[in-house]
């Protein structure tokens, strides 16, 4: 009995020591929110109200894991000028007045409605559909083959 009361005031004691904090092995990066696309890249930033501008693009809502977009929502996608620094975005919405002069002005031609790429449109769901379809085929050929084996 001596001996069970030391074993279990040891064993309690060595557990109070250990790390109480748990957490997946596999950290799977995600992003939600605000997202541009670039349309047109300027050779000289332009600046309006003392900040400057880089890049002709269109904003939208995305949601992505690991880079791959899956899910576009919220507002419909607009124009603005922006730019990216340090993972931080400061941009500008443009009225559709603003888009017509800056092309006027810079030579460049875009839709009367801004669009996004085929790869923030479809690419993640494209990717999605391609894994499920990998599983449903390895799983229906594996069946196959137990069955064969009987």
């Amino acid at each position: 009995m001596k001996n069970f009361f030391i074993a279990a005031v040891v064993a309690t004691l060595f557990s109070m020591f250990q790390p109480q904090e748990a957490q997946a092995r596999i950290k799977i990066g995600y992003s939600t929110g605000p997202t541009t696309e670039s349309i047109h890249k300027f050779e000289e930033p332009i600046v309006v109200d003392y900040k400057n501008y880089g890049d002709l693009g269109v904003i939208f809502e995305q949601f992505s894991i690991m880079g791959i977009p899956i899910w576009n929502y919220g507002v419909d996608p607009t124009y603005v000028l922006y730019n990216e620094y340090n993972l931080s975005i400061s941009y500008l919405e443009l009225s559709t007045e603003d888009i017509h002069e800056l092309c006027e002005v810079y030579d460049i031609e875009v839709d009367s409605e801004p669009s996004l790429s085929f790869w923030n449109k479809f690419g993640g769901k494209l990717i999605i559909l391609l894994i499920i379809i990998a599983v449903v085929a390895y799983y229906a050929l594996k069946s196959d083959d137990d069955d064969d084996k009987k």
